[in-house]
């Protein structure tokens, strides 16, 4: 999610003297993530009648909800499809993904990939329509990028950083406990 935030706040400094910009998120996560906080968003929720000139999604989908409401509300599509371990992982794979991916890639507008080796590990499993415009777009590598100097302020000491989420292939539960 930093990332995403990252990416919201530059194209609100960058583009909105010449874009309306806004985020369809739940009001519950509207707090939680603090979007209502960022000057010149503006906020909708996923249930909105409104169409808007484009509509992008940092993210794949995973369900049929998703790849509907895009299209619903968006003239324009684009998705950006983080990484394919969801069709690599048995437990995860089975939510028809070779068909929801496969209708991003032949009716999308334009796709981005958060590294080369990403793209071309969807380029071997899908094809794409003809003039889908593709880019690989490569989040920052700056620590500074993502820092907070008020929340981020370790006292001294040793401390270990573990990353991942709760999917068992993370193993991140597991990890943290041998560390402790």
């Amino acid at each position: 999610f930093s990332a995403a935030k990252c990416i919201l706040e530059a194209a609100l400094e960058q583009w909105q003297k010449h874009f309306h910009i806004y985020a369809m998120v739940s009001e519950d996560a509207q707090r939680f993530h603090k979007l209502d906080k960022l000057k010149g968003l503006f906020l909708v929720s996923p249930d909105t009648p409104r169409t808007f000139a484009m509509a992008f999604r940092l993210g794949q989908p995973f369900d049929y909800e998703r790849l509907a409401r895009m299209s619903r509300v968006g003239v324009l599509n684009v998705y950006m499809m983080l990484d394919t371990i969801a069709m690599d992982c048995l437990y995860l794979n089975h939510l028809n993904l070779e068909t929801l991916w496969g209708t991003v890639f032949n009716y999308a507008d334009a796709v981005l990939y958060n590294s080369k080796f990403v793209q071309q590990q969807f380029h071997r499993r899908f094809r794409r329509r003809p003039g889908l415009k593709e880019m690989p777009a490569y989040h920052s590598l700056d620590p500074v990028d993502y820092r907070n100097d008020a929340k981020n302020q370790a006292s001294a000491g040793t401390y270990i950083l573990v990353i991942g989420n709760a999917f068992a292939h993370k193993y991140v539960s597991a990890t943290v406990e041998a560390l402790i």
